[in-house]
């Protein structure tokens, strides 16, 4: 009889280990299903971004009061390497953001004007090497991707990377525009910052924060 309740109680710590054990894998399994389907623009959290006042950060620079929300722990400095006045964003990841305060730009033209040429400048230059193609576009700016291409054969050498403009008017003929179009350093997971799912995450926390006071 002893020895049938140790038999007994051997079958049911293992019948305990065993089933301890698949649920564990159903957990690990769960989690790296999540972890596949989770979408590029989770490296965005508009959590970790906050309303900042750009003007007066750099002194020498005449901005405007505008405020616009950028992340936390962004770096923010004068850009050096632009003829025109402006800040230089720096993501903890590398990715970077131009604001530039063009004022009285539209003495001579409209808002219109100047987004049109500025994406001709983006977009309308296709050659052998590249192609692009606008995804979004309303009256304050555009979303844009380019795709590297073999110019020989027509084959994409690469995903699509892209890249965004954004206008905003102040109440005179003024105007600010906060793009990374202009981007030339290297990121930390290029192919999820310049995804098309990120960059439209990063344009809409723009849109809906950017504001002349």
């Amino acid at each position: 009889m002893k020895k049938l309740i140790y038999v007994s109680a051997i079958l049911m710590s293992m019948s305990a280990l065993i089933s301890c054990g698949g649920n564990e894998a159903k957990n690990e399994a769960k989690g790296e299903t999540a972890s596949k389907e989770k979408p590029s623009s989770a490296g965005v959290n508009e959590a970790d971004w906050e309303l900042k006042e750009v003007s007066g950060i750099v002194k020498e620079l005449e901005i405007p009061a505008f405020s616009v929300k950028l992340p936390k722990d962004a770096k923010i400095e004068k850009d050096t390497s632009s003829l025109t006045p402006g800040l230089l964003v720096t993501f903890p990841n590398k990715y970077e953001l131009r604001i530039q305060f063009k004022e009285h730009a539209l003495m001579s033209q409209n808002m219109a004007k100047v987004i049109a040429n500025s994406k001709e400048t983006d977009i309308d230059t296709d050659t052998t090497e590249r192609k692009s193609k606008i995804l979004l576009e309303n009256a304050n700016g555009y979303i844009y991707t380019t795709t590297v291409i073999d110019g020989s054969t027509g084959e994409n050498l690469g995903d699509p990377v892209c890249h965004f403009s954004y206008y905003i008017k102040d109440k005179g003929d003024s105007y600010i525009v906060i793009d990374d179009s202009r981007y030339s350093g290297i990121v930390n997971n290029e192919g999820e910052v310049f995804s098309e799912a990120n960059t439209k995450k990063i344009w809409e926390i723009i849109a809906g924060s950017a504001t002349f006071k």
